[in-house]
């Protein structure tokens, strides 16, 4: 772990509210941040807004801890220039050394991906924190239009962090007043087969408005023109918390360009801000050959658990169901439980056809990952390619994944065959041995999709040594010149 700069990690913070002044103005600065825009801290200021500098290192706990919380981004949507635009927000890394890959999360010196959730703009320069009394990350500094600056302390056990920051924040220019009918509006993305298909669009409102919403009207427009409109008023929204909800069975071509906006709040009109609005962005359905290998990675409760793969009319391709366990009363462990399943479908050559998968739970709790160190879902393999990898946790009773795969047609024969090539003994100790008649390249992962093993041109009468690892159940991808093989491998 990188920490060519280190200060103190505060780990403890006063449970008063009040903000504790700095001495001083605050010193100007200039910084680029990653997406190469300009921040000048005396405009900000004389355009009469309140500037907080959140100072971080990636690598930090407690910064990963509080960035996790969302707090910044949510009072940023509410109160930034995307809201009642009252304050600017600046997310500062301080460490000398860290580079893109460490805020993507993609390095061991990283707590994870700092771009994702992060609204406002992140200035990777360290030499910012010098002008300024950081005493440990994170800390938080508040700067008035008049350059007066001030500590913003963390939340401690305060029951209300959000309320806590927006106290703290307050105070520039008197309390933050923000704006009523604001909500953000957010779509995952969506596939449909070969341009066109039938889909819900699933989609999540926030408040970040000043008032409760009691009723929403939501519209889905292609080019421009609404095609489908719906009111929901089932529950209160109140500020800061969310409601999901979705459009079922819509016709879509992504030819066409689709935005899903709210065009009313409680019957009138809308703040309209960019957040009100979004965009359908259009996923390619991965394809596969018509060889398929099917994977279920299945929960500690498999009783609870089935799946289903269909094809574009809804005739059910492949399904399955397990078998409850005896570690608890619960039905817990067993055979079928934190284990890998394996499916061999054989679709007739000239089969082009796109598929859904549905994972259900009998007990309204998704696939848990809470037990074991499997990440429970399904992988589809196509002529030994990997195609699709959805990893699940608690999606409820159902979990459709539309359009999921694809076949294009094509019944490939290029599988090693079971007398040119055996793996033994399975299950073993760790040392497994190769009886081939061809040379083959092995790639060894475990059921997270990490790679534990990888072999060149290995031959008749070559080992494999993988005692080091854990016992359980690990995924072998046999490869020659011309063709493939997947074999499960287990180390007792």
């Amino acid at each position: 772990m990188k920490k060519l700069f280190l200060l103190l990690i505060i780990l403890t913070f006063s449970t008063v509210n009040a903000q504790i002044p700095i001495e001083g103005a605050a010193p100007d600065f200039t910084a680029t941040d990653i997406n190469g825009n300009e921040h000048h801290l005396q405009d900000y200021l004389d355009d009469g807004k309140t500037v907080i500098l959140d100072f971080f290192a990636t690598w930090c706990t407690p910064c990963w801890g509080y960035h996790s919380g969302h707090y910044f981004s949510e009072i940023y949507q509410a109160y930034g220039p995307d809201g009642s635009d009252e304050i600017v927000m600046l997310f500062i890394e301080c460490d000398p050394g860290t580079g893109m890959d460490d805020l993507k999360g993609l390095t061991t010196a990283s707590r994870g991906n700092w771009l994702e959730g992060t609204p406002y703009p992140i200035i990777n320069d360290h030499t910012i924190q010098y002008y300024y009394p950081v005493d440990g990350y994170p800390s938080w500094i508040k700067i008035c239009p008049d350059g007066s600056q001030f500590h913003i302390q963390g939340p401690a056990s305060n029951p209300d962090p959000r309320g806590h920051y927006i106290g703290q924040i307050s105070g520039c220019n008197g309390d933050l007043t923000g704006i009523e009918n604001h909500a953000e509006i957010t779509t995952p993305s969506m596939r449909v087969c070969d341009n066109s298909g039938i889909n819900d669009v699933d989609f999540k409102i926030t408040n970040y408005g000043t008032n409760d919403i009691n009723s929403i009207e939501v519209s889905l427009k292609q080019d421009g023109a609404t095609i489908h409109s719906e009111t929901f008023s089932e529950e209160t929204i109140e500020a800061f918390t969310g409601l999901s909800a979705s459009f079922n069975d819509i016709t879509f071509n992504s030819t066409h360009d689709y935005t899903v906006e709210i065009t009313q709040v409680n019957g009138g009109s809308v703040f309209n801000g960019p957040l009100e609005k979004s965009t359908i962005v259009f996923e390619e359905t991965p394809e596969a050959g018509n060889n398929l290998t099917i994977i279920v990675y299945t929960d500690y409760y498999p009783g609870e658990i089935s799946w289903d793969i269909r094809d574009s009319n809804e005739e059910i391709l492949i399904s399955d169901e397990y078998e409850p366990g005896n570690e608890n009363n619960s039905g817990g462990g067993g055979p079928d439980g934190l284990t890998a399943k394996y499916y061999n479908v054989i679709i007739p050559e000239g089969t082009q056809e796109c598929f859904h998968i549905n994972l259900y739970d009998d007990f309204g709790d998704g696939w848990n990952t809470d037990l074991g160190e499997i990440e429970p879902g399904i992988e589809i393999i196509g002529n030994g390619n990997q195609v699709l990898r959805i990893k699940v946790d608690d999606f409820g009773d159902v979990l459709n994944e539309r359009y999921a795969f694809k076949t294009n047609g094509v019944l490939s024969t290029n599988t090693i065959k079971s007398n040119e090539f055996v793996i033994y003994p399975n299950p073993s100790n760790g040392i497994f041995n190769v009886k081939t008649e061809i040379p083959v390249a092995i790639t060894i992962t475990d059921l997270t999709g990490k790679t534990v093993y990888s072999g060149k041109q290995l031959d008749n009468g070559n080992s494999i040594n993988l005692s080091t690892l854990q016992k359980g159940v690990y995924i072998a991808q046999i490869e020659s010149n011309n063709s493939s093989k997947t074999e499960k491998l287990i180390i007792k």
